[in-house]
C-alpha cells in the first residue's frame, strides 16, 4: 500500500459553504505541481460519505474523526494513479477529493469500491469531474484571503507559544498594509483610527505605499484573528493588501 497523498504538506482551516460550518484539510503541495504533473491528472473525483456530525466550528466530533480514520485506513491505490488533494467535512458528510489520470477515471466505479474497503455498506456517493484540471481544488479547497489569514495566525501563535509566550501580558502589536495609491491608504488610516488603532508610519517601496499601525493588546489566537479579519474586511474592496502583523514574545 502506498500513500494517496501527493505531498505531505497538509494544512486545515474552518470555512462556511452555503452558510453551513465546514472544515477543510488540503494538500498545500498541489499548488506547486509542475505542468507535466498537472497534465497527467486532469480529472477530479469527489467521494461523498454521509452521516457526518460536526461541531459549530465545522470540525468533526471525536467519534467522526475516528470514523474518518478507519475509512482512510482502508484506502490504497492498487493499480490506479490517483492522489488525495483534500478533505471537506461538514454539511452532513465528509468529501474526499482526488485527482486522477485518464486510465483511472475510466474505472471510477471500481475505484470507489476499492477506496471504501470494509466500509462499502456505508451510505456514499461520488462525482467524477472530467477535464476539471484542478478547478475543484482552487474553488473549494484552496483558502481565500480570510482563511489564509486564519492559517497564518494559527501558525504564528503556535510558534510564539513554543518560544515561551504565555499570552497574558499586553504589548504594542504592529500591523502592515500595502496600497497602490496614497488615497486608499489615507482612507484606511482614518478608518483604523476609528477602530482604536494608532498610526505608526507611512512609507513607499517597490510594491506601493506601506501603512504601519499599532494596537495595544494580548495576541492570543482568537483576539488576533478577530483583529486581522476586521483589517481584511477594511482593505478587501480597496487597492490594499494586508501584509501581516508582528510583536515581541513576552515570557
Amino acid at each position: 500500500m502506498r500513500t494517496l497523498h501527493y505531498t505531505d504538506n497538509w494544512d486545515f482551516y474552518p470555512s462556511r459553504l452555503a452558510n453551513l460550518p465546514y472544515s477543510v484539510r488540503y494538500d498545500t503541495g498541489v499548488e506547486h505541481m509542475d505542468d507535466i504533473t498537472r497534465a497527467r491528472f486532469p480529472h477530479t473525483l469527489e467521494l461523498i460519505i454521509d452521516a457526518m456530525i460536526v461541531e459549530t466550528n465545522g470540525f468533526p466530533v471525536d467519534a467522526e474523526f475516528k470514523r474518518i480514520n478507519t475509512i482512510e485506513d482502508n484506502f490504497s491505490t492498487g493499480k490506479w494513479e490517483i492522489y488525495l488533494m483534500g478533505i471537506v467535512t461538514g454539511g452532513g458528510s465528509v468529501r474526499y477529493v482526488f485527482c486522477l489520470t485518464n486510465d483511472a477515471a475510466e474505472d471510477a466505479d471500481e475505484i470507489v469500491e476499492h477506496l471504501m474497503g470494509d466500509a462499502i455498506h456505508d451510505k456514499h456517493d461520488f462525482k467524477l469531474f472530467i477535464e476539471d484540471r484542478f478547478g475543484y481544488y482552487y474553488e473549494y479547497l484552496y483558502p481565500n484571503e480570510f482563511e489564509r489569514s486564519w492559517i497564518a495566525n494559527r501558525h504564528i501563535c503556535n510558534q510564539m507559544h513554543l518560544d515561551g509566550e504565555k499570552f497574558v501580558m499586553p504589548r504594542e502589536i504592529d500591523f502592515y498594509c500595502t496600497f497602490e495609491s496614497t488615497q486608499h491608504m489615507s482612507i484606511a488610516a482614518a478608518e483604523l483610527l476609528k477602530m482604536g488603532f494608532k498610526e505608526h508610519s507611512r512609507s513607499a517601496n517597490v510594491n506601493g505605499y506601506v501603512l504601519r499601525f499599532t494596537i495595544f493588546g494580548i495576541p492570543d489566537f482568537n483576539w488576533i484573528n478577530a483583529v486581522t479579519t476586521r483589517i481584511l474586511e477594511l482593505v478587501h474592496h480597496s487597492d490594499g493588501e494586508f501584509d501581516g502583523w508582528s510583536c515581541p514574545v513576552l515570557r
